[in-house]
């Protein structure tokens, strides 16, 4: 297991701060440009999108409320195109209620105004972490990486027992295998060949077909917590239920956890 140095952990990635107030933007683009590889300023969402759409920064810091377009709007754009990069949203404590709603957007972090730089800081450098791991193939357990092959495989095989026992001692029947592959900050897991015999015989009639993905998908969902805290235990950072996916044609279903 790899220690991450987050000293100069932000100096190779881009970023695209996006604020209309001329005094924050001018102080914090002193503080951010001696942190980061490179540093790309606008002033509001619409040229911020532009700027983000030449230029493909890692990381997007920006205000909320802002004229021509508002961050939350130019988030949305963003994520049509790019679901990669980290956005952390700067915003009043009168606002939170509306940055909080549109969560689902794909904002990363709010931090709140005036901006504690600390805060700012531990937002884009976990940000930075998941963004390392995601490019090298390797887990990021806080500030550690783990590169080592051996260790990946015991936590992917410490999954695969843990998944398998839990599907088995919830539905009476284990799947044929698990498989779990670790995939930067996403963990995959395919249980294969993992129909009741009650489900099977369902199939037979294609029109069951939606009901036993809408009753597989909800065995998954409705123990989500189950799920995370078998990660939790296996790898000690907590997981979450992202997908639940049921493959009727090669006859598994694949669960996809973020950590």
């Amino acid at each position: 297991m790899k220690m991450l140095d987050k000293t100069n952990l932000l100096i190779k990635y881009k970023v695209l701060y996006v604020e209309d107030d001329e005094m924050q933007r001018e102080n914090l683009k002193i503080f951010l440009k001696r942190r980061v590889g490179k540093l790309y300023m606008a002033e509001n969402g619409k040229e911020g999108l532009k700027v983000f759409e030449e230029q493909n920064p890692d990381i997007i810091i920006t205000d909320l409320k802002m004229p021509i377009m508002d961050g939350i709007e130019m988030s949305k754009k963003i994520r049509e195109k790019n679901k990669k990069s980290g956005i952390v949203i700067t915003t009043a404590f009168s606002d939170v209620e509306t940055v909080l709603s549109a969560m689902d957007v794909g904002i990363d972090k709010y931090i709140l105004k005036p901006v504690d730089t600390g805060k700012l800081i531990e937002a884009m450098e976990e940000i930075a972490l998941r963004l390392t791991g995601e490019e090298s193939g390797n887990l990021v357990l806080d500030d550690k990486i783990i590169s080592d092959k051996k260790e990946k495989l015991e936590y992917e095989s410490k999954i695969q027992i843990k998944i398998a026992y839990f599907i088995k001692s919830n539905t009476g029947k284990g799947p044929k295998s698990v498989k779990a592959f670790i995939k930067g900050s996403l963990i995959e897991i395919e249980a294969n060949d993992p129909l009741t015999i009650y489900e099977k015989k369902l199939l037979e009639q294609s029109k069951n077909k939606s009901l036993v993905n809408f009753s597989r998908e909800a065995f998954y969902n409705d123990r989500k917590n189950e799920i995370e805290k078998i990660i939790f235990e296996i790898l000690g950072v907590k997981g979450n239920l992202e997908r639940v996916t049921i493959d009727f044609k090669n006859n598994r279903d694949i669960l996809v956890i973020s950590v």
